[in-house]
């Protein structure tokens, strides 16, 4: 689904499977906060996102860089919930993204935890590179965009965001846009207007 957004407009997708997901080694970082216990659990998450679960996604980046047929002057990141977490983390690494789409970003943990806010406010303020934050109307918390967006808007960095009005069908209208597969269509053609002037 994410390569048939962007593929067709000329851009290489790399898509890997976070350790614990689908065929992918190690342990499941909901598994993981469970076990944890409620309270160290909200420390556990930051540790686990900023920490290993970023570590994979650079080395990701890393292969993606060996290929040659990857313009490295166009790299761009993008993750739809822990996704959209990572996706921001990423961005504030620098690592060679030259913009960042962040879908949904935390909005199933960010009423619960508020290191994890912590950590993305700072994430913000780090940040160099176009970041595009969205969101469908029935997210589980608009919160992080509206946070998130007003630290992006106070500090003068370049950022774009939006929160989709409920004339969006229903079934796309929930976190994800109701999953890649289902609600990708909504946020297509933004997402690459948004990637064309910012990978200029």
């Amino acid at each position: 689904a994410v390569a048939a957004v962007f593929v067709p407009a000329g851009y290489v997708v790399f898509a890997p499977m976070r350790r614990g997901h689908g065929d992918s080694e190690g342990s499941y970082i909901q598994n993981d906060l469970e076990r944890a216990g409620r309270d160290e659990s909200k420390r556990l998450q930051v540790r686990l996102l900023e920490g290993e679960q970023l570590d994979d996604q650079l080395a990701g980046l890393a292969y993606l860089k060996s290929l040659p047929y990857v313009d490295q002057s166009r790299l761009a990141v993008a993750g739809c919930s822990y996704g959209g977490i990572q996706t921001l983390l990423a961005a504030e690494r620098g690592a060679g993204y030259k913009a960042a789409v962040a879908i949904s970003l935390a909005a199933l943990s960010w009423k619960g935890n508020p290191l994890l806010q912590d950590r993305l406010i700072l994430a913000v303020r780090n940040i160099a590179i176009p970041v595009f934050l969205i969101q469908p109307p029935k997210d589980a918390s608009l919160e992080p965009s509206r946070v998130l967006g007003r630290e992006f808007q106070r500090l003068g960095k370049p950022y774009t965001g939006k929160i989709y009005p409920e004339d969006i069908a229903g079934d796309v209208q929930t976190h994800c846009f109701g999953g890649i597969r289902r609600g990708s269509h909504v946020w297509a053609q933004d997402v690459l207007t948004f990637l064309r002037e910012a990978l200029r």
